[in-house]
């Protein structure tokens, strides 16, 4: 006979690894918008500049004001590619750390 006990904890790793492989899911599934034009964006690497910084928000900013916060939100995993003149980057929303580059920068 299978103690209770052996059912709730084999339901709960199964429940654990269903979560995880839908975050996961969640992760490789966001969005990238853009390409962004921002002439005076220096786009650093690993982390943007103060200007691309500004940059995105603003843009984020305008895109909330549209839709008056209801539909657009940005996320964890999110990712923005953003262009100046010469070359284009893609940053990922990293939570709380802010944006990262998601890839090397590329000539346009």
């Amino acid at each position: 006979m299978v103690k209770r006990s052996t059912i709730i904890l084999g339901s709960a790793v199964s429940l654990l690894i269903a979560l995880a492989a839908l975050r996961e899911a969640d992760r490789r599934g966001r969005p990238t918008h853009g390409p962004l034009q921002c002439g005076a964006c220096a786009l650093a690497i690993p982390a943007p500049d103060a200007a691309t910084t500004r940059y995105i928000n603003a843009w984020i900013a305008a895109k909330k004001d549209e839709t008056n916060g209801d539909v657009f939100r940005i996320q964890s995993g999110d990712r923005v590619r953003v262009c100046n003149d010469t070359t284009c980057v893609t940053y990922r929303r990293a939570g709380s750390a802010g944006w990262r580059a998601k890839e090397n920068a590329s000539s346009r």
